[in-house]
């Protein structure tokens, strides 16, 4: 998702906590359309909702710990999950 979704990144897009997009149009024109369509998928939702991330594989999530064990960029994956 997040490499599908580069060249809207780097272009400057992004949206404001309303929702709005940050970016010009000037900005987004030489983004490809793939990637502008990558931009709104919502992070958080059913496959029926185009969504990246699946509620159910947030909901299986047990806290274990052990991606974070396993991680070797260490990052805090247990964090991020229970943000969500």
């Amino acid at each position: 998702h997040a490499h599908a979704k580069a060249p809207y990144l780097l272009a400057g897009g992004g949206k404001t906590m309303e929702g709005d997009e940050k970016a010009t149009p000037e900005q987004l024109t030489g983004v490809p359309a793939a990637a502008l369509a990558e931009a709104e998928r919502p992070l958080i939702g059913t496959a029926g909702d185009n969504g990246v991330i699946d509620p159910d594989v947030l909901w299986s999530c047990t806290t274990c710990g052990a991606c974070v064990e396993q991680c070797p960029v260490d990052i805090e994956h247990v964090d991020h999950i229970v943000d969500m």
